[in-house]
């Protein structure tokens, strides 16, 4: 299962910092580490506890978000930081200054939601360790824990919503990945995009039938018919 998101709240408003720490614990997958509300030296405070994501405040006394931030980015630190403001009209800068995202106050609950969710898949694809890679093999984040895959075992990857159905020769998964970060580890690997929701192992294809935009995947025991989109026929073009 995924490892508990180590934060820092930075905000010189205590309510919303209290807020933010609600919204946050009801998501779970979360430890709050410490609530800043001092900006002149949150920065090395930041440093000393080392969090996976820091929550920002811009409109700051002393320093504001941005200053916060630079100071991060000098010291190398690898976490990510969010902008958490009443202010819309900094989006553009703070994506600019290397900001993982923006949210508005009062923090819609959903949208955190969202945000925790690509910083957790995102340390996931960053901590793939080089042994599995070397193995052609993927730990899987799945509803109660992990699963351990070898790439060749898969016999296609199939979007649902931002989760991912992952069939296998042992049956199937579902992931809280969405499809786009499988394709970045298997793209190249033997696996090809044949449409917006399905990603085929081509060690499986068996018959692709470009008139009735079909292909065929053909394990020992089941065969897959899986439609292929107008614009993915061309991926065909150099297995046939």
């Amino acid at each position: 299962m995924y490892n508990n998101l180590k934060c820092v709240l930075i905000d010189d408003e205590k309510d919303a910092l209290d807020g933010l720490e609600i919204l946050l614990n009801a998501i779970g997958n979360i430890q709050i580490a410490e609530k800043i509300g001092d900006s002149e030296n949150a920065a090395c405070r930041v440093s000393e506890i080392l969090p996976d994501v820091v929550f920002l405040d811009i409109d700051m006394p002393l320093k504001n978000g941005f200053e916060v931030l630079e100071e991060i980015k000098k010291m190398n630190i690898n976490t990510k930081v969010v902008f958490v403001t009443a202010y819309n009209q900094y989006i553009l800068k703070a994506l600019r200054n290397s900001a993982f995202d923006y949210l508005t106050k009062p923090v819609d609950r959903l949208e955190l939601k969202d945000v925790i969710n690509r910083i957790l898949n995102d340390n996931f694809s960053e901590n793939q360790s080089s042994n599995l890679n070397s193995l052609k093999m993927m730990k899987i984040p799945i509803i109660n824990g992990c699963v351990f895959i070898k790439n060749d075992d898969i016999i296609y990857l199939e979007a649902d919503g931002n989760y991912t159905n992952i069939h296998t020769t042992e049956g199937t998964e579902i992931s809280s990945l969405n499809l786009g970060k499988f394709e970045q580890k298997l793209i190249g690997e033997n696996f090809l995009r044949i449409s917006k929701s399905l990603l085929i192992n081509v060690l499986y294809l068996n018959r692709f039938d470009k008139k009735n935009k079909k292909c065929c995947l053909k394990t020992e025991e089941k065969t897959f018919e899986l439609t292929v989109s107008r614009r993915n026929l061309g991926v065909f073009d150099n297995f046939i």
